[in-house]
């Protein structure tokens, strides 16, 4: 399957480095599909004017393209802060299946290959298997990387809520991807639209209660420092956001648990060099539970436990990496482009309304009908149908092959039609 991203960055009076962001998002080389969001919290210093320009470059046909598509859209819209601008960016990429979701801000970037990896850990994996996955860490200062390397973050320690920078490591939110399905079981618009500076922090731990993050040792994206960013600043009030959420006490009492338990696993990636196959295994060691501890609270780890061997969790599955899937023949004649296919019963209405509309062949001139079985798409959408990643591949096939250049037409027999309208804006219906 052709794998789509969504991604989307909050931006807010970032004029002076919006362009090498949205550069690093666009650049991104391989198999796959993008769809780009950027929300605008209402800048005024330029962003929008750099957005605007963005949007007809990228609309150009002939902009380079590394990858399959680009859908690229913003918007400038308040917001109550950067949690309440990721959760308005994610509702106008509407993703349906259980693709991958990232968010990049305005002064960071995604680093070369990042989407390509994403796309792989898609194709070879099911969402049972892998739905969180993050590369190592990557900072950036004065255009140059300073530091690079591999955190041990165990999902127990972020289940803990212990990932503060304080008991145990940050989780980088730079090249963190996680499936659609966790998105939404966490309930963002509930759990972080209040968060001002610790988000990132509460999300993390809440899809540990669901799924285990899956660790690659390379960058996949760069956190870049520069003067005045909240990250800086702000660190007094994040701390206080995650000991109004999980006391203090709580995360200090896992961690001296931990130390005394034994070795604590952590899920990573390993790839096989001549076809690129993952291996998804499990590490189990001590030593970042002693090193943790020992940096808390200045004393030594009296515990001496060995580490245990890595276990092989799941293979990557190579023989469908590459399936892609055909589009049913269209039915293209003047004033109609049909996908004569799916249509579902026992209402007819769409398949009708086709049959009716080609019998009588007086579209307009400057017009198109399409005819598509919305209601079997909407349909596999709403169930997460096992077959969901092929309808959506057929739609967006479908979608590439309607003329730009005439009004759209089209008939939906779904009771639950207006909830779906980003399928008819991006099919362009009028």
């Amino acid at each position: 399957m052709i794998s789509t991203i969504f991604i989307v960055t909050p931006s807010l009076n970032s004029v002076a480095t919006i362009d090498r962001t949205i550069q690093s998002v666009v650049s991104q080389a391989g198999n796959f599909r993008i769809r780009y969001h950027v929300k605008d919290g209402g800048s005024t210093d330029g962003t929008l004017d750099r957005l605007q320009w963005w949007s007809r470059w990228l609309r150009n046909p002939e902009s380079p393209r590394f990858c399959r598509s680009i859908h690229f859209t913003f918007s400038s819209e308040d917001d109550i802060g950067m949690y309440d601008a990721l959760i308005q960016g994610f509702s106008h990429v509407h993703v349906n299946g259980p693709d991958f979701m990232t968010w990049i801000n305005a002064d960071d970037i995604l680093l070369p290959g990042a989407f390509a990896f994403v796309s792989d850990v898609d194709n070879q994996f099911t969402k049972e298997q892998i739905s969180w996955v993050g590369g190592a860490v990557c900072v950036f200062n004065n255009n140059r990387a300073v530091a690079g390397y591999d955190r041990y973050l165990p999902s127990a320690a972020i289940r803990a809520g212990a990932c503060d920078g304080i008991h145990w490591d940050f989780v980088q939110q730079e090249g963190t991807f996680f499936r659609n399905w966790l998105w939404q079981a966490i309930e963002p618009e509930k759990s972080i639209r209040d968060f001002r500076m610790a988000g990132d922090w509460n999300i993390w731990r809440l899809f540990a209660q669901r799924a285990s993050l899956v660790q690659w040792s390379q960058p996949l994206a760069a956190f870049n420092i520069r003067e005045g960013q909240l990250s800086a600043v702000g660190r007094a009030k994040y701390h206080e956001e995650i000991d109004a959420c999980v006391p203090r006490e709580e995360r200090e009492n896992f961690l001296t648990a931990a130390a005394g338990n034994g070795p604590i696993s952590r899920r990573r990636l390993t790839t096989r060099y001549p076809d690129g196959q993952f291996t998804l295994v499990e590490e189990s060691k001590f030593w970042p539970v002693k090193n943790q501890f020992e940096k808390r609270f200045k004393t030594p780890a009296t515990a001496t436990i060995g580490d245990k061997p890595d276990r092989v969790v799941y293979m990557g599955d190579i023989t469908t990496a590459q399936e892609i899937v055909e589009l049913p023949p269209l039915t293209v004649e003047a004033g109609l482009t049909a996908c004569d296919s799916d249509w579902q019963y026992p209402a007819i209405t769409e398949q009708h309304a086709f049959k009716k509309i080609r019998e009588l062949a007086n579209v307009p001139d400057n017009a198109v009908y399409v005819a598509y079985p919305w209601a079997t798409l909407i349909d596999k959408i709403q169930t997460q149908a096992k077959d969901i990643r092929r309808h959506l591949e057929i739609f967006r096939e479908f979608c590439r092959q309607l003329p730009q250049d005439r009004v759209k037409i089209t008939v939906s027999q779904h009771i639950f039609s207006r909830r779906f309208l980003h399928l008819f804006e991006q099919a362009g219906i009028d």
